[in-house]
């Protein structure tokens, strides 16, 4: 049964990335947390992903700093970092675009990010 999520019916994919909206009201509102139209990763399984109205997702920055959970990844080109403290549990119909997805290396630091963050 698990081998159905990695079909190509299956339009969502954990290490996905997205654009999404992030001042949608169902994403809430902290002083820290990102806004607007912003690529996010989804970090949920892909059994999840399949079954499920709601995907989780991690949204990333052009911005640095110095958090050791702020893994950097490669988007068209672009340095981003990862913001694990900022998952969050949206429905999937506030996924826009598609942007890619991850390659291996990229993936590794998305693990990597949520380790640190989790204390995994």
């Amino acid at each position: 049964m698990y081998s159905i999520c990695g079909s190509v019916a299956n339009k969502y994919h954990y290490c996905d990335v997205f654009w999404v909206d992030l001042n949608n009201k169902c994403t809430g509102y902290y002083q820290h947390k990102q806004s607007g139209l912003r690529p996010c990763i989804i970090v949920s399984n892909d059994f999840n992903n399949y079954f499920c109205d709601l995907v989780t997702i991690i949204p990333v920055t052009t911005k640095k700093d110095n958090l050791p959970q702020h893994r950097s990844i490669m988007l068209r080109g672009r340095k981003n970092y990862i913001l694990p403290e900022q998952i969050t549990t949206i429905p999937k119909k506030m996924l826009k675009e598609k942007m890619c997805h991850l390659n291996d290396a990229n993936i590794q630091e998305v693990k990597m990010s949520m380790k640190i963050q989790y204390n995994l």
